[in-house]
């Protein structure tokens, strides 16, 4: 005999939220790194200064301390480094570089908005192609 189940229709299905946790949860740390990344070319979309990948080195300092570091890519609203030596979230920084494309030597303010594993993001204080 052929049994046939009653559907149950959940009155509260998961948020689609909840179904991305679900899935990124079951994925290996190379494709959460993976995706990770994919997430921030999409979302770079969204910036106000679109960025531009580039190698250049920088010196940047607090009133406490000097380090150096390599640029990963930049705009005209700010860059994101690997750093030699961390620093904090929120910390004011002078950082000085050889801009990459205008082959200009450029000294700004900066403050660390963001920090992961491999860097640090700095937003600019003022736009960088005003002193160029």
């Amino acid at each position: 005999m052929i049994e046939f189940r009653e559907e149950t229709h959940d009155p509260h299905p998961p948020s689609i939220t909840d179904q991305v946790i679900e899935i990124i949860k079951k994925l290996s740390d190379s494709q959460k790194e993976y995706l990770l990344e994919a997430l921030k070319d999409w979302i770079q979309d969204n910036r106000k200064y679109p960025r531009k990948d580039c190698r250049a080195e920088v010196i940047y300092s607090d009133n406490n301390r000097v380090a150096q570091g390599m640029i990963a890519n930049m705009s005209s609203g700010g860059l994101y480094l690997e750093p030699d030596s961390p620093f904090a979230v929120g910390q004011e920084i002078t950082l000085s570089f050889e801009h990459p494309f205008a082959k200009k030597q450029v000294k700004v303010g900066g403050r660390i908005v963001r920090s992961d594993q491999k860097g640090i993001g700095v937003k600019f204080s003022q736009n960088i192609s005003s002193i160029l």
